[in-house]
């Protein structure tokens, strides 16, 4: 019975220093690429919607493509904040960069109505098996006197190596090559 119980306690003990010595995940966001003090050259206001994405891209984990039909998801390298919220001020960052004019995400400041209303859906979010950033999905543009405008976007961003590191690099680039693709689109116009 003792010896028993002196087995129970040493298991127990070894489990819990397995617990205890677990390493911390590492965080990763996006680039900061706020645009600099005074390059707006437009009064138009942008409204963005919060980006939606796909059920496995909202995790704090990072999720990798290993086939076209197998995603895993990694315990060790998470989002530092949710993914949501870093990709929308990401995008916002960079359509405001690229056109020249003031991106407010929502819910917008009382009284202030955005000349355009900007959705964005992700269809696919994932950093593919060498670390590149694979980004596809559709945008929704409305304003008034305007048709909305639906537009299909599919990107995928080589990053230098097979790192987190570099994959939040690609993706970096994938949202200013997005916000720079939206903003073409509003300065072009409604599709004829």
């Amino acid at each position: 019975m003792l010896v028993k119980h002196v087995l129970m306690v040493s298991g127990l003990c070894a489990v819990i220093a397995a617990c205890a010595s677990a390493p911390d995940p590492i965080l990763y966001t996006l680039a900061d690429r706020s645009p600099s003090e005074g390059s707006l050259v437009s009064e138009q206001i942008i409204g963005l919607s919060e980006l939606t994405l796909p059920a496995y891209a909202r995790n704090q984990q990072i999720t990798t493509a290993i086939s076209p039909y197998r995603v895993t998801e990694d315990d060790d390298h998470r989002w530092a904040i949710p993914p949501s919220e870093a990709l929308t001020t990401a995008l916002s960052n960079a359509l405001e960069t690229s056109s020249g004019s003031t991106v407010l995400q929502r819910p917008y400041p009382a009284g202030v109505r955005p000349d355009i209303r900007l959705s964005l859906s992700f269809d696919r979010l994932l950093r593919g098996p060498n670390g590149e950033a694979e980004m596809t999905g559709q945008y929704l543009i409305q304003s008034d006197g305007r048709d909305a405008e639906i537009s299909r976007f599919s990107l995928r961003v080589q990053s230098s190596d097979k790192s987190y590191e570099a994959y939040m690099a690609a993706l970096s680039d994938g949202l200013s090559d997005l916000g720079a693709e939206i903003a073409a689109k509003l300065d072009a116009g409604p599709a004829s």
